[in-house]
């Protein structure tokens, strides 16, 4: 799989950078959707996403640019701003987003959590347009297999051209069964706060076991050989879910 997808002279445009794209397309269309049934309105949720969208990247960005500064950047800064090339932590720009939208929220007055629960199926659905384009820019792979579902890259890319996993597949398609389960159940919770951490619990408990098959990172990144840095955040973000549960289940705004 070639990560490019056309060359128009300099210009090179690579799948990620497609993907990337459209997945923000379809969460904002998916924000404005839902944003017609809510209090909040069309208007305050299309710059919802703008602020989310500047703050994911630059945390998502910001988190890749320190796991990989020896690595990558130290001796090439340029390549610091290049996210079309991929390099984009999720987690990073999740909590980023996060506490610039509850920022904004404070700042303009908008409920919080009817904020929260309106993006949050919108969340995996661009997550999972991301995924996919992780898989065709030949990042975020998974363990070397022998299986049928090996994907192969192009040459050199890696080691002895072996077969892996196609942990990016796994993971966008894991993401779009959050988010029909989340659409299902909206309706039944009985406060405002309880969707968007059933989000954080399922996709903290679904990445925690997912981050066992990659096999991207290097051996000085792992916990005791096996943990990933993803599965740190992870073991804070699941008790986090359940706190916000608990909250919003006793404290929160009554739909």
């Amino acid at each position: 799989m070639n990560p490019v997808a056309l060359e128009l002279g300099p210009l090179t445009i690579r799948w990620y950078g497609i993907f990337f794209a459209l997945g923000f397309l379809a969460g904002y269309q998916m924000l404005q959707w839902r944003a017609k049934k809510s209090r909040i309105g069309a208007d305050a949720a299309a710059n919802l996403m703008f602020v989310g969208i500047i703050a994911g990247v630059a945390g998502a960005r910001a988190l890749y640019v320190i796991q990989n500064w020896e690595s990558q950047f130290r001796g090439n800064l340029s390549e610091i701003f290049r996210i079309d090339h991929g390099g984009l932590v999720f987690y990073g720009g999740f909590i980023a987003a996060s506490l610039a939208l509850v920022c904004w929220c404070l700042w303009k007055k908008l409920p919080l959590g009817e904020a929260a629960d309106l993006i949050a199926p919108a969340l995996p659905l661009a997550h999972a347009f991301g995924r996919i384009g992780c898989l065709l820019n030949g990042c975020c792979y998974g363990r070397v297999t022998g299986g049928p579902l090996g994907w192969h890259y192009p040459h050199g890319l890696i080691a002895n051209d072996a077969a892996v996993l196609p942990t990016q597949l796994f993971e966008a398609l894991a993401n779009l069964g959050i988010m029909a389960v989340l659409l299902l159940v909206e309706r039944r919770l009985p406060r405002r706060g309880q969707l968007i951490a059933l989000y954080v619990l399922f996709y903290a408990g679904m990445r925690f076991g997912m981050e066992f098959l990659r096999g991207d990172y290097p051996a000085d990144q792992l916990f005791l050989g096996v943990f990933t840095p993803a599965q740190y955040v992870c073991l804070f973000l699941f008790p986090a879910g359940i706190a916000l549960w608990f909250f919003t289940s006793r404290r929160g705004e009554m739909k």
